[in-house]
């Protein structure tokens, strides 16, 4: 499964990151924690860097980033 990003960052908690690709952005999901419709959805740093997420501080690329399902992303099937 994968997610597609819905704006153009401004993502709780995710200050100081910014994406070189143009959206919309999709990526692979890790994991999805609550309901499929208004959960939290799970990608990994590395999926991160992947799809252009840029940010000063590499470190933060060492753990999972979570998205509000309906809000700051879409569940794809695929």
């Amino acid at each position: 499964m994968k997610i597609k990003l819905l704006n153009d960052g401004g993502y709780s908690g995710h200050e100081g990151f910014a994406f070189t690709k143009k959206f919309p952005i999709t990526a692979n999901l890790m994991r999805i924690d609550g309901g499929i419709s208004d959960g939290l959805a799970y990608v990994s740093g590395e999926e991160m860097i992947n799809i252009g997420c840029v940010c000063d501080r590499e470190e933060v690329f060492n753990s999972p980033f979570s998205f509000y399902i309906g809000y700051e992303c879409e569940i794809i099937n695929e």
